[in-house]
């Protein structure tokens, strides 16, 4: 199926332009609320009717929403047509393309998708401030790092312009928008257009079109940033044949190279030789100043970064082999070699897997990165693990096996953890002895899956700086019997207390919305009080909780829930809410289903 928006009567068809203008958020409350609030119109530029843009708030935050005009909101095929961009923008998670948060059926927008409100200016608007060509340079490199991204994945945005280009208020980041055009071979039904001035020949001609004619306009886009610079990348980009164009992002970004590159000689064999003296990826052993003997590689020579490594690779370290790293480890900010100084930055993949001397580790702040079975089958590995503030990422299994770990505390401030199999997300798989948690007061997210899979965990402390569990937090914690909630927390997520063996617990009254299984399969929860700011409970939220006794709702007005939010619960048990909000109760579809609902003074 083919929706073909006319451009011959036009000299410049534009598919959508649209321009965020700078904001802040004002003080009122309606801002946080679970609901959008504050709707603002934005203009949307186009010969194509159908298409409406709003800015609204939630939880806060200000997000766009793009839906249907009124008249167009039966079209099947338009709202066909804006499923197919969702699906397409869910699936990329990059820093220079808008994030796409959910398709939801908003009272004011009607089916909309719900994405990402940058705060900056068009490319074209942008580009009047006369950024330098450092900047300008800069942004075209994020552009290109973005297409390659989407290539990558099969994903050709087809509509590449300035307008569909934003550029942070601050110049600092490029933001891809509009995928209204983008396809890829997974569907079948495509659309076809363009902006005349960036659109490849075969876009225009209605043929079939590819991550080619994203080159196209990529060279258009080199040509209004730089326009007496890149000649040849231009050239090339924009021939007419698109076998004949460069075939991929990196081909482009090679041509932008100047020539005379080509004829530094003595450069290249100088930095030849540095990479002979200190290649990267070198391992060679690393003597601590405890004595013990581990081994590194360069991760760059020109940053001055080493991980620490195994040198059997991914097999385990050999118990009979001398040398192996025992007693306490102390990794260090940096260490010394061939003269220069190289920063700690990581612990490859399986570093100390098997290391069964270890007795205690402590992580430097630096470490960006543990590996997957970093530290795995430590199984001397006692007492307390400190993660540090600068971790950015932590595989999966990193400490699985380690039985006698006690207490984890968690500083690490914006870390998120690899990806794989559910049951091998967790990074504390069969530590039978880690019975207790602690996030530091500084944390104010957390990844999801962070304690997820701890078979014994027992105690979990959280900081009232958090506003949010994620999806997974602490499920199938078969030891978890209690826990004491932060009253600064607004979402629970999905699945956040899975299988847990949570007895009570009391949801405090900033908490706004509780998500998709959050306390699902809890079968030894008896009793649960939800404050009064709860808004929203999503289905399967109480599933199945076999013992519940009461239930304790706070609310004036019954929280939002879907009808199987409660399924499994017993008959016998009593919901009790405010005096005054009793009848709400007892004719509210799904809270009516209680047999008994008694009054309760607040």
């Amino acid at each position: 199926m083919y929706f073909c928006p006319s451009i011959k009567d036009t000299e410049n068809f534009v598919h959508e332009e649209y321009y965020y203008a700078s904001g802040a958020i004002s003080g009122s409350l309606d801002a946080l609320s679970a609901e959008f609030s504050g709707y603002e119109k934005l203009p949307v530029r186009s010969r194509q009717p159908g298409n409406v843009l709003y800015r609204a708030c939630r939880f806060g935050r200000y997000y766009v929403l793009k839906g249907l005009a009124p008249e167009y909101r039966d079209d099947p095929a338009l709202r066909e047509y804006l499923s197919k961009e969702y699906q397409i923008g869910v699936q990329l998670d990059h820093p220079h393309i808008v994030r796409v948060n959910s398709l939801e059926e908003d009272s004011k927008a009607g089916l909309c998708i719900v994405m990402e409100y940058v705060d900056g200016l068009s490319l074209d608007q942008w580009l009047l401030t006369k950024p330098s060509a450092a900047s300008r340079e800069r942004i075209f490199r994020q552009i290109l790092d973005a297409m390659a991204y989407c290539h990558e994945r099969q994903i050709w945005h087809l509509d590449l312009k300035p307008s569909n280009i934003l550029i942070t208020k601050d110049g600092m980041a490029a933001k891809i928008i509009d995928f209204g055009l983008s396809d890829n071979s997974g569907f079948a039904f495509r659309q076809t257009g363009g902006t005349r001035k960036y659109a490849a020949p075969e876009q225009l001609a209605g043929q079939y079109a590819d991550h080619r004619s994203d080159i196209y306009a990529l060279g258009g886009l080199l040509k209004r940033m730089f326009p007496h610079r890149y000649g040849r990348a231009v050239r090339r980009a924009q021939r007419q044949d698109p076998s004949k164009r460069p075939q991929s992002v990196a081909a482009l970004a090679k041509l932008m190279r100047p020539r005379w590159e080509l004829w530094l000689l003595p450069i290249l064999l100088i930095g030849l030789f540095c990479f002979w003296m200190h290649p990267d990826g070198k391992i060679f052993p690393v003597t601590l100043d405890s004595g013990q003997t581990v081994y590194a590689k360069v991760l760059s020579h020109w940053h001055r970064t080493v991980a620490f490594v195994n040198p059997n690779g991914t097999m385990g370290w050999r118990v009979d082999v001398p040398g192996v790293p025992a007693g306490d480890l102390v990794v260090p900010a940096d260490i010394r070699h061939r003269g220069f100084r190289y920063r700690v930055t990581e612990l490859d993949s399986s570093a100390f897997f098997n290391c069964i001397g270890l007795t205690h580790v402590t992580f430097s702040e630096g470490i960006e990165r543990i590996g997957h079975k970093a530290f795995s089958g430590c199984n001397l590995l006692k007492d307390t693990i400190v993660i540090p503030r600068s971790l950015r990422r932590i595989e999966t299994n990193a400490f699985a096996d380690c039985h006698s770990l006690t207490t984890l505390v968690w500083k690490a401030t914006d870390c998120s953890i690899g990806t794989g199999e559910f049951a091998e997300k967790a990074m504390f798989y069969r530590c039978n002895s880690l019975k207790k948690t602690i996030v530091d007061d500084s944390v104010g997210q957390l990844p999801a899956n962070v304690f997820s899979n701890m078979d014994f965990l027992e105690n979990i402390e959280l900081p009232n700086t958090l506003r949010e569990l994620p999806h997974n937090f602490a499920c199938y914690a078969y030891q978890l019997c209690e826990i004491r909630l932060p009253d600064s927390l607004q979402i629970l997520g999905t699945a956040a207390f899975y299988m847990s063996a949570l007895t009570h617990v009391r949801i405090p009254d900033q908490t706004e919305v509780i998500g998709f299984y959050c306390f699902s399969y809890c079968y030894n929860l008896r009793e649960v009080e939800i404050g009064r700011g709860v808004k929203r409970i999503w289905n399967y939220a109480f599933n199945e909780n076999k013992a519940l006794e009461t239930m304790i709702v706070r609310c004036e007005e019954p929280p939002t829930m879907l009808p199987n939010s409660l399924y499994g619960i017993p008959e016998n048990a009593i919901l009790y809410v405010p005096a005054q909000s009793v009848e709400k109760y007892r004719k509210h579809e799904v809270w009516g289903k209680f047999k008994r609902i008694e009054p309760i003074e607040l």
